[in-house]
C-alpha cells in the first residue's frame, strides 16, 4: 500500500471569453491591493475540494466523475461578491443563481466521494462561485467596496453545464497548475 498523495477536486470548468476585458480592468482598479488573482484559463466551480489524496484511490474516484449525468441546466453567475473574514473581505468571486441541478450534483459528487474517503467536514453550506482573487491585503476598504460596485453587472452571465472534471493541483510558487484525471461530458 502506497502512501503517496496528490492535491484533487472536482470542478466544472468555467470559460471566461464573457468577462476577459472586465476581469483585466477589475484587476487593473484594484492593483493597489494585494490580490492573488487566479488564471483566468483556470475559472471553474467546486463541486467537491478534496484535498490530499491517495493514487491509490484515483481510478475509483475517476469512475465517480464518469459514471455522473445531470440534466441539462445553464448556471447564472449574478455579479461580483466577496467572503469575509475577521470583519475583511478575504476572496472576491462571481455568485451564482440558485441552481437545483448544481446543488444536486454537488451533493451527488460529496455523497459518493464519502463511500471511498474520509472528506473534510465543512462547517458551512455549499456555495457555488466563481473565484476571481484571494485577498490579502486591501489599501483602502471603502475603495474596494466603491470599486467593486460598477463592476458587479459586468459579471452577469450564462453558461451551459457541459462538463465536470477531476482535476489534480500542483501547488508552485506561480501559482497552482491543474491536470485533468478525468472528464464527464452530459449526454
Amino acid at each position: 500500500m502506497s502512501d503517496e498523495t496528490i492535491r484533487t477536486f472536482i470542478a466544472i470548468p468555467v470559460n471566461y471569453k464573457k468577462i476577459e476585458k472586465s476581469y483585466a480592468k477589475l484587476r487593473q482598479s484594484l492593483s493597489r491591493d494585494k490580490i492573488k488573482w487566479v488564471d483566468p484559463f483556470q475559472f471553474h466551480l467546486t463541486l467537491q475540494f478534496i484535498g490530499d489524496t491517495s493514487v491509490e484511490l484515483v481510478d475509483e474516484i475517476k469512475a465517480v466523475v464518469k459514471s455522473l449525468t445531470w440534466e441539462d441546466t445553464a448556471i447564472n453567475f449574478d455579479g461580483l461578491s466577496y467572503f469575509v473574514s475577521k470583519g475583511l473581505p478575504r476572496v472576491l468571486f462571481v455568485k451564482t443563481k440558485p441552481n437545483e441541478v448544481l446543488q444536486q450534483l454537488q451533493v451527488y459528487v460529496h455523497n459518493e466521494l464519502s463511500k471511498l474517503i474520509m472528506l473534510k467536514e465543512e462547517n458551512r453550506e455549499y456555495v457555488p462561485h466563481l473565484t476571481l482573487g484571494r485577498i490579502k491585503f486591501v489599501n483602502n476598504k471603502e475603495y474596494f467596496y466603491e470599486t467593486i460596485k460598477p463592476f458587479s453587472q459586468k459579471f452577469k452571465f450564462e453558461r451551459e453545464l457541459s462538463k465536470v472534471v477531476f482535476y489534480k493541483s500542483t501547488l508552485t510558487p506561480e501559482g497552482p497548475v491543474y491536470e485533468k484525471l478525468a472528464v464527464s461530458m452530459n449526454g
